[in-house]
């Protein structure tokens, strides 16, 4: 049985937003929040479901596309502040690689 106000929600950027304001831990995760939306969008026959049926609806595009799911939280978290996740906006720390490479060899 789906969730009744999930199952209202007509597209996939109100279900995004949906999911990012009841669950603070998705706003990190695009795989996190991907799952979320195939189990409210598939409710509880999920459990009768094979992996291979659920594969299969999955690539028969019966669910929201992960591509759309990721936009959508990125302009829902571009767009509202409270909804972004922790790591947002922070960058990688490590090693610079250059623009190009100078080698200069002395004769």
């Amino acid at each position: 049985m789906k969730s009744e106000p999930f199952s209202n929600l007509k597209t996939v950027k109100q279900k995004v937003e949906f999911l990012l304001q009841q669950n603070p831990n998705l706003r990190d995760s695009d795989d996190s929040l991907f799952a979320n939306i195939i189990l409210k969008e598939q409710g509880e026959s999920i459990n009768d479901m094979t992996a291979l049926d659920l594969l299969a609806k999955i690539s028969n595009l019966r669910y929201s596309k992960i591509s759309t799911i990721v936009r959508a939280r990125q302009q829902i978290q571009n767009e509202i502040d409270s909804l972004k996740g922790v790591s947002f906006g922070k960058k990688k720390k490590g090693s610079k690689i250059p623009l190009f490479k100078v080698n200069i060899r002395e004769k």
